[in-house]
């Protein structure tokens, strides 16, 4: 027989020992990060992420201190508010190594993107009926909301960097429908809308909610920005891409540089207000030049 389980000290308290053993010492996230995940294909790596709060976790504070990045895609402000959520729990704040040497942050937004947090787009793509529609969307206002801790950007961020990726592959509408004309056109008009909205902030129903995450998240740092950069590689660039610059142009102190991939009249509004001297755009029609062609004169 084995015995009883009591034999094999199951259940004793051996949390001192635990303690004061180094041999018995909880592997720590920096582990994790540095000795065993970089061994793992990239398959392992994923599942673990998909299956594992926990490494998900630690995938994004590797990804926030090693590369100075934070990924986002599809609902940007639910990704967004998880991330910051994330570090505050982590506690990124507190390695003071890290906040002493981040300087630069890049908010990595990926082709799959949408900025408004749409409703309509994630019960479109089930092909639900639009009673269920209008009752999910109900039942998503109405929740009532938990308090949790959203951790700013470091103090010492100087430069902002936000990066739209550009399409990996052709989106395909997945639909519980069968495959009919209608259906085909059904989820045809389901994408023009979800590509119209996509990159929307302003004049939707979350832009407040936008407003107080960016305030949050810029709070400790929008006194020492000095440059922020929007680079799209994206073929087309959709109307409302550049809302979350505006957005974060409001809770930022002057800054001086300015790189933008496009041209909208309202980047006057930021220029005024941030005090902007340096101004690159990577991308010119003749139309934008007509816009911008007396901001000189303007701003003398």
């Amino acid at each position: 027989m084995l015995g009883k389980l009591k034999d094999y000290d199951i259940f004793e308290n051996n949390s001192d020992k635990y303690q004061h053993n180094p041999a018995f010492q909880i592997i720590g996230d920096d582990v994790w990060t540095t000795n065993i995940i970089p061994h793992l294909t990239q398959q392992q790596v994923a599942y673990l992420r998909s299956t594992c709060h926990y490494f998900y976790d630690i995938e994004c504070v590797k990804q926030l201190k090693q590369e100075h990045r934070i990924k986002l895609n599809n609902d940007v402000l639910k990704a967004l508010k998880r991330k910051m959520q994330i570090f505050a729990r982590r506690g990124v704040d507190n390695d003071q190594t890290f906040v002493s040497k981040c300087q630069s942050i890049r908010l990595q937004i990926h082709w799959d993107c949408y900025l408004s947090m749409y409703p309509f787009a994630d019960f479109l793509m089930l092909g639900k009926s639009p009673k269920r529609i209008e009752d999910d969307i109900t039942s998503l206002f109405t929740k009532k909301k938990k308090k949790v801790d959203w951790q700013p950007l470091p103090k010492n961020v100087e430069q902002l960097h936000l990066e739209f990726e550009d399409y990996k592959q052709p989106y395909v509408v997945q639909s519980m429908f069968n495959a009919t004309e209608a259906t085909a056109e059904h989820e045809k008009d389901n994408m023009s809308i979800r590509r119209q909205s996509r990159l929307k902030i302003r004049e939707c129903r979350e832009e407040d909610e936008w407003k107080k995450v960016i305030k949050v998240l810029l709070s400790k740092c929008k006194d020492h920005m000095k440059s922020i950069q929007v680079t799209n590689h994206q073929k087309e660039h959709y109307e409302g891409h550049l809302d979350l610059l505006l957005v974060i142009s409001e809770y930022c102190g002057p800054f001086s540089h300015l790189c933008i991939c496009c041209w909208t009249n309202e980047i006057r509004q930021v220029i005024e207000r941030c005090k902007i001297r340096h101004l690159e755009i990577s991308m010119l029609s003749l139309h934008m030049l007509q816009s911008i062609h007396c901001l000189d004169d303007q701003s003398k």
